[in-house]
């Protein structure tokens, strides 16, 4: 029985996520674990097929993580199954054939959407007493700071292109071409040199 231990990468680049992905494998089954505590186990969403697993992790503090793992090799999705613990979520994988896997994940996008509870951010910034601008701005700062590369380039390109007049902390929109400047109603954009 060959067994073979990695962890997940993705989450190098980005805001440390809530969980880490541990896998061995036999010659029959991929085991993945993923690492994870406080999840809501009545609002966990895991569902399989032959290629990938999608996965909607909802922790107790109301935070939730989407996750879809594309696998390096296939499996027989219809057979595959997961059991929760208190500090793991663990999924036997059957593979459709008996190949050794290099490494879980294939090489498509890894993506991983951390949503946020805005309610509560808001409260924690309203709780240091800030007010008026100084609450925006704050949370603005506090999105940043905690936000994936992703974010931080998407907030970064769409407040440049666009003059301050946008924010914006989705890559997937910002990324397709020029942000465009969109003064408040009422108000025209002059360039300075004009």
């Amino acid at each position: 029985m060959e067994e073979n231990a990695s962890g997940d990468n993705a989450s190098q680049s980005q805001t440390p996520l809530p969980y880490k992905l541990d896998w061995y494998q036999t010659e029959t089954q991929v085991v993945l674990s993923v690492l994870a505590k406080n999840v809501d186990s009545e609002k966990l969403k895991i569902t399989f097929n032959n290629s990938k697993i999608n996965m909607t992790l909802a922790f107790k503090d109301g935070s939730v993580v989407d996750r879809t793992i594309h696998l390096e090799n296939s499996v027989v999705g219809e057979r595959c199954v997961y059991k929760v613990f208190p500090t793991k979520i663990e999924m036997r994988l059957p593979k459709l054939q008996g190949v050794h896997w290099v490494k879980l994940e294939s090489e498509e996008v890894k993506v991983s959407k951390p949503s946020r509870n805005w309610d509560k951010v808001v409260s924690e910034i309203e709780d240091e007493k800030l007010e008026g601008e100084a609450v925006l701005n704050a949370l603005f700062q506090k999105i940043y700071a905690e936000g994936s590369d992703e974010v931080k380039k998407a907030m970064n390109k769409s407040f440049l292109e666009s003059g301050g007049t946008e924010l914006n902390t989705n890559w997937d929109a910002v990324s397709k071409g020029k942000v465009t400047i969109k003064p408040p109603e009422g108000m025209e954009w002059r360039s300075w040199d004009k």
